[in-house]
This record gives structure tokens, sequence and C-alpha cells, in this order.
């Protein structure tokens, strides 16, 4: 019945912190809204679909600000989970003098906050709760690895793959000098089919060009994991720049060169 109290147990299947009992179902507000809706907004209770606009309620209030994901770090509007006391600690980035808890797939991390300076992911630290990250846990990690590197000599990263997942959540966070690093990581290692899906992903535009001419003069067609990784767009652009290049082949190579180049190996 409406306003009956919710039981409380024993034994917690929801805790919401102190401002909050530990009931046996979340509050209200972090349920989907039930109420009918009349079909105009703000205009009550009717018959129809449920009131996109209404903010639900219980005996415990509206939520707290800081019980939404802040945009950016998750799916916009919808609550966080509930916490999780048993996620496992990181075996590597579990640090006890840290002052800051993420947990991304059930696994908990305590980091320091002072090295994420003024990043976008510094500013939801400021909280007694942990915050609830969606990237993969194996993208999180090669980050850290920058951040909390076991050789100072070397990177651990190598691959362009591990590089790139470097570059996503430096991008993500604005977090600038990781993201100028993996770039020129990135420079060195990763393919010209790579640079042109995050040359435009990552507006790395003097990426963009040698990487479609390599594409467009080398002996080897597209392969379908290629075009699937470029797009419909980059390969009209890849196609265009092909036939660009072939039906106007003298405009693009240097007679000086092609003198020397038949003078030292194609001259009979």
């Amino acid at each position: 019945m409406p306003g009956t109290p919710v039981p409380f147990v024993t034994q917690p299947v929801w805790s919401w912190g102190n401002s909050y009992p530990t009931t046996t179902a979340p509050p209200a507000w972090a349920q989907p809204v039930q109420q009918p809706w009349s079909g105009i907004p703000g205009a009550g209770v009717g018959a129809g679909a449920p009131d996109p606009f209404a903010v639900p309620q219980d005996q415990y209030g509206v939520p707290p600000l800081n019980s939404y994901q802040t945009p950016g770090y998750g799916a916009p509007g919808y609550p966080l989970p509930p916490p999780q006391p048993s996620a496992p600690k990181h075996p590597r980035f579990f640090f006890e003098d840290g002052n800051v808890a993420i947990i991304i797939e059930n696994t908990l991390y305590k980091l320091h906050r002072y090295l994420f300076g003024r990043s976008n992911l510094s500013m939801s630290m400021y909280s007694d709760r942990p915050v609830y990250l969606w990237n993969p846990k194996k993208d999180f990690d090669r980050f850290l690895t920058v951040l909390y590197p076991s050789d100072y000599s070397k990177h651990e990263c190598e691959t362009a793959e591990e590089w790139m997942s470097v570059l996503t959540i430096a991008d993500q966070f604005d977090m600038h000098d990781i993201r100028r690093l993996a770039i020129k990581q990135l420079a060195d290692t990763a393919g010209p089919v790579d640079k042109i899906v995050l040359g435009h992903r990552y507006q790395i535009k003097e990426w963009l060009a040698p990487a479609y001419l390599a594409l467009a003069t080398r002996s080897e067609s597209v392969s379908p994991a290629e075009g699937a990784k470029l797009g419909v767009d980059a390969l009209v652009r890849l196609a265009a720049l092909q036939d660009e290049v072939y039906r106007n082949l003298k405009t693009y190579v240097d007679p000086e060169k092609f003198a020397e180049l038949f003078a030292s190996k194609l001259a009979i």
C-alpha cells in the first residue's frame, strides 16, 4: 500500500549510505517511474504512458545529487549501482594510502587523486562513495601503467592496441599530457587504417593525408576487417583518392625522380 514503510532486514541487500535505511529494495527514486500520465507534461495522473518529466519520490525524499553518475562517466540519468563492499581489490592498483575508490567490472581500485589533476575524472572524486566507471577494465589498467609505471626507464605499453587504450581514456578524461604521449607512441606503432580511424575520432589531422595516401597506393586491397574498421565514409574517401591518383598519375610523379630511377635500375 502507498505510504507503507519499507521493511527493515537483518542482512542488507541494498545500502545507500548513512542517509537512508537499509531495505530489501532500492528507494523508489532508483526505480522507473510507474504513475500513469495524461499525455501533457506535468499534468499529473491520467490515462496514458508514464510521465517522463515526473520526479519519483518516496518517504526518503528525492535522491541525493551524488547518487547519479556525472555525465560522461556512465549512462546519463541512471542511478549508481549499489555499493559493492565485497568487490575484490585490484592486485596492483589498490594502494592503502590512496584517497579515491574506483570500481570497474566489480574490481576495486584505490588511487591517488592528485595524479588526475584537473581532469574530468577528478571532478567526481570528491565524495565518500566509490566512482563507478564503465570503461573496459583492460583499457583502464593500461592507462594506469602510465600513471604508475613499474619501470621509469620504459613504458609497459608497446603495441598500437595498448596505446589506443591509453589514448581512449586520456581523451575521455581530458588528460592532455597523456593524450599527447599516446599520440606520439601511436605515430610509430599504428598502421594507416588505425591512423585514419583515430585521426577522425580524436581530431589528429596530421595523420590523415599520409595514412590515406599509404592505403591508396599500396599493392594490397583493403581487407573486410579493415573495411569494417574504416567505415563507409572513410572507404568512400579512399576510393575517390585512388581514382584521382591513378587518373592523374603524371601530375603526382616527379619526372626528374623517374629519370633517375630509370637511369639507375631500368635503363637498357
